[in-house]
């Protein structure tokens, strides 16, 4: 996963990410197997990674 720094927080932020404002509208096995392909795809649902 790459990451860039953001300049103002210096905080490191995932090049890809997913929104989950939508997810609700899934069922609860369609959204759980969403964020499993998502997660082990290294694709991140929160964007934002502090050191």
């Amino acid at each position: 996963m790459k990451y860039r720094e953001n300049r103002r927080t210096h905080d490191l932020i995932g090049e890809i990410g997913i929104g989950s404002a939508y997810i609700s509208e899934a069922g609860e096995k369609e959204g759980i197997k969403a964020f499993q392909t998502v997660f082990h795809a290294g694709i991140v649902t929160n964007a934002v990674r502090s050191e």
